[in-house]
């Protein structure tokens, strides 16, 4: 699987999967992280979770496996450096992500706003609103999952006070329900 949400800019291509046996696990997790480059060897990693109670295959849907991975992902724009401060949701129909992005030169905020929102819509996410009044600008949008079950997101980008080219990056998303597909 590939990466969702904030793509960070120093971090190496990770593809990860877990295997269920069933709702209460056993749990094999498998991760493989790319060498520095072409030459390195790739460090690939099992992991056995043996819990019954708080199973990783119990979780619904497995937010950043499952829900989180409902968000695409997402580029700083060129000479911007991302890094993804986290994420996480509380069920299987909510996820969030977050990240600080620095640009190397000073960007026109709606210019920055347009940049993320082009990838939303490569994604197949149709946009149902939107604001701007410096420091903060945001988009609301609504998609479809694999299952046609509706979802509705938040994107929010906010200059951080008194650090001109730093911004704080948050998606948000929740479903919607199966809103008579």
């Amino acid at each position: 699987m590939g990466e969702s949400g904030f793509v960070h800019t120093l971090r190496r291509p990770m593809l990860y999967t877990t295997f269920c046996k069933g709702l209460h696990g056993p749990a094999l997790m498998v991760s493989a992280v790319a060498g520095q480059d072409a030459e390195s060897r790739t460090d690939v990693r099992l992991h056995i979770d043996t819990r019954s109670r708080n199973s990783p295959c119990r979780q619904s849907s497995a937010i950043f496996m499952g829900v989180g991975r409902l968000i695409p992902s997402l580029d700083p724009p060129a000479g911007g450096r991302q890094h993804a401060e986290g994420g996480g949701g509380s069920n299987s129909e909510s996820a969030y992500t977050t990240a600080t992005l620095e640009v190397e030169r000073a960007i026109a905020f709606p210019a920055l706003a347009t940049h993320y929102a082009r990838q939303f819509e490569q994604a197949g996410w149709r946009r149902t609103g939107e604001g701007s009044t410096e420091p903060m600008a945001w988009h609301t949008w609504e998609f479809r999952d694999k299952e046609n079950e509706a979802w509705g997101g938040v994107f929010t980008l906010l200059q951080m006070p008194a650090m001109e080219r730093t911004y704080y990056l948050q998606v948000l998303i929740n479903w919607l329900g199966d809103r008579s597909r």
